[in-house]
């Protein structure tokens, strides 16, 4: 038998290590981490046009508000932030199916903010149940998910 040369075998570890990374990024957990990832991202930032690519056509939450009319509630209320950063809690878990996903989980909101702003820092704060985020894969492509809903059943408005 034939000695396989050293250039070959690295390469060939390379493409079955490469190939293993890729099936484990492309789970439909591991991408709805990622896509609630970016989303908080944006939130944070208050990038509004990043946050609603992120965003189903079809988009409906629990106080009945559709896409368009989301991503100007949260440009409302972004507004009273000087500084905003939301980040999952310790806790956070996500249970997933080839095309559909919940992330649940707590979130903390931190930064300043105008005296409206403190008050709704205050208030998530107090908050006891989870909020519910529900995501779609809307295309053949592994990666191409979409928020469709966002519950949390003490905020009211």
């Amino acid at each position: 038998m034939g000695r396989i040369p050293l250039s070959v075998g690295l390469l060939a570890a390379f493409a079955i290590g490469a190939a293993a990374w890729l099936v484990w990024d492309l789970q439909p957990t591991r991408q709805i981490e990622r896509k609630m990832n970016n989303l908080l991202s944006a939130a944070s930032s208050r990038d509004w046009k990043r946050a609603a690519r992120l965003l189903s056509p079809s988009y409906k939450d629990a106080w009945n508000q559709d896409r368009t009319q989301a991503m100007e509630t949260a440009s409302d209320f972004g507004r009273h932030f000087l500084a905003l950063e939301i980040l999952p809690a310790e806790g956070w878990r996500v249970e997933a199916t080839p095309s559909s996903g919940v992330w649940r989980g707590h979130l903390v909101f931190s930064g300043r903010g105008t005296t409206i702003g403190e008050m709704l820092f205050s208030r998530t704060g107090e908050l006891e149940e989870e909020f519910v985020f529900a995501w779609e894969r809307e295309s053949w492509k592994p990666w191409h998910w979409l928020l469709v809903s966002v519950g949390q059943p003490e905020i009211i408005f």
